[in-house]
């Protein structure tokens, strides 16, 4: 019980134990973890503190006393002080997933302040349980401590737009690009919230969803996707466009002039759409006729839309 002084006399100006062999150095070790950690249940972190620093002093470098004087001074409030350790032991263990997560608290304890990095964590714990609106309690309470936070305004956007909040993600969107104009994921984003805005949730989903199908050469599924966005919202021109383009692209041209006569009712100046409504009957006439003028029209529609 060497190691053990009373609690109101932690280590004070003592010199820390230096071990000499392999079995003392693996029980002065274990003291040192006993010691600290009896300290840290009883919340007496100042002492628990004391002893961590002088396991370290002891023992440079030792992964768990780097851990629990990083873990501490981060639970005091004192995340530049926190960020050596977490950034050596990070060295040291580049595979430990905690002390990574770590070292991002404290550099953004650093960044935005303590309480906001605190509430930003709760904010994300809680999104990846599954509890929205224990994330936005979260992300709101960051944002109250750091009001220029951008990645808590981006999260705050996720949440409210993964519950069908279009307005509330609009306004943390646009509040994120104002922070990060360049940030071209934040533009995306408020597209949506925008779109849904305008059109409806259920519309705005489909719309995009179709967008991905597209990309991912998925005529059949955007096709399904943009017929659900115009039937939630009959005059969502853009939707009707991109439906008359996939229908083209299938060689379903019947479906293509009726999409692009819907798009002309909504904007009888849309020059475009009313090109690609006549090339959509021409289509259909060089099929009909069975002059095999379906994979040129593709061709020429291709070309077009180029």
């Amino acid at each position: 019980r060497a190691l053990d002084p009373p609690l109101d006399d932690p280590w004070a100006d003592a010199a820390p134990v230096v071990p000499d062999g392999p079995s003392t150095r693996e029980l002065v070790r274990h003291g040192y973890a006993e010691l600290g950690f009896a300290r840290y249940q009883v919340g007496a972190l100042d002492q628990a503190l004391a002893v961590y620093e002088r396991w370290l002093a002891a023992f440079p470098d030792d992964p768990e006393a780097l851990r629990w004087v990083g873990r501490i001074l981060l639970e005091r409030d004192e995340p530049a002080g926190a960020l050596p350790y977490w950034e050596r032991l990070v060295e040291l263990r580049p595979e430990d997933e905690a002390a990574r997560h770590f070292l991002i608290a404290a550099r953004l304890g650093v960044q935005v302040g303590p309480a906001a990095s605190r509430a930003f964590q709760q904010g994300l714990a809680r999104y990846e349980a599954g509890d929205l609106a224990g994330a936005a309690e979260g992300f709101a309470g960051a944002l109250a401590a750091a009001p220029s936070f951008a990645d808590a305004h981006a999260w705050a956007g996720r949440v409210a737009l993964e519950d069908e909040r279009p307005d509330d993600a609009a306004g943390h969107y646009r509040a994120a690009l104002e922070l990060r104009p360049e940030d071209a994921g934040l533009a995306y984003f408020l597209r949506i919230a925008e779109t849904q805005i305008e059109h409806g949730v259920t519309a705005g989903r489909a719309f995009f969803d179709g967008l991905n199908a597209y990309e991912a050469d998925d005529l059949d599924r955007a096709g399904e996707a943009f017929e659900l966005a115009v039937a939630a919202a009959a005059g969502f021109g853009e939707a009707w466009a991109w439906l008359g383009r996939v229908r083209q692209e299938q060689g379903r041209f019947a479906a293509a002039e009726d999409a692009w006569a819907r798009v002309l009712a909504l904007d009888p100046g849309d020059e475009r759409a009313r090109g690609f409504l006549n090339l959509a009957r021409e289509q259909r006439a060089y099929a009909d006729e069975g002059r095999g003028g379906s994979v040129a029209a593709a061709e020429a529609f291709a070309a077009g839309v180029a």
